[in-house]
This record gives structure tokens, sequence and C-alpha cells, in this order.
């Protein structure tokens, strides 16, 4: 069987978890939902590992290794601020989920600002050729 495939069944039944624990004990929901997000978030990170080592081998023939560390930070970034977000939506929490998400942005374009400069030398160095 798949690992997606193994993923998506764990997922399916965190949420029939998630189903009967807000059934019978609400305030177990939240907690429930945090571990089930941390432990499938797990598995994918097993499941990436191997494409990460490509892509960090790939990038490191053609590109500095410090373009795909910001790469990588940033998909890291934008999926747990996505993942948090939503997981407060679901709590019934949106400003939370809202303030979570501009933060996520702005650490984005703070890690982006030395391939901006660079990018902007670059361009400034060409016209100037």
């Amino acid at each position: 069987m798949s690992e997606s495939l193994k993923i998506c069944a764990l997922g399916i039944v965190f949420a029939v978890i998630c189903v009967l624990i807000k059934s019978y004990r609400g305030e177990f929901l939240v907690p429930t939902r945090i571990a089930s997000i941390i432990l499938i978030f797990g598995a994918i990170t097993v499941l990436i590992s191997p494409v990460l080592k490509y892509l960090n081998n790939l990038m490191g023939q053609t590109m500095p290794l410090e373009y795909m560390e910001i790469i990588l930070k940033t998909l890291a970034i934008a999926y747990m601020t996505q993942i948090s977000s939503e997981l407060c939506r679901e709590c019934g929490e949106n400003s939370i989920a809202f303030g979570v998400e501009t933060v996520g942005k702005i650490e984005i374009i703070i890690l982006s600002l030395p391939l901006i400069d660079n990018i902007i030398s670059m361009s400034k160095e060409f016209l100037q050729w």
C-alpha cells in the first residue's frame, strides 16, 4: 500500500476519533486534534525525507545551498502556518487564525529578503553590462 494512502487512512481514523470524542467528551477534542496533526505531520516528514535529500543534492549542484535553505524554510513556514490557522478556525477562532497567517506571511517576506537583494543586484549588473 502506498505511503500516501496510509496517511489518508490515518487521517480518516483520526477524524472518526475526533467525531466520537466530540460527542462524548468535548473538552478532549482540541488536544486530540493537535495530537493527530502532529502524528500526521510526522508521517509526512518521514515520507518527504527522500525528496528533500534529492532536492538538496540537485540544488547543491545548480544553485547555492543558502537558496535551498531559504526555499525549504519558506515551505516549512507555509505548511506550519496553514495547519495552525486551520486548527484555530476549527476551534472557532478566526481572528487568531488570521493573525497566525499574517505572521507566517511576514516571516516568509523577511526570509526572502536576501533573495530579493540578490535579484536586484544581478539586475543592476545585467543592465550595466
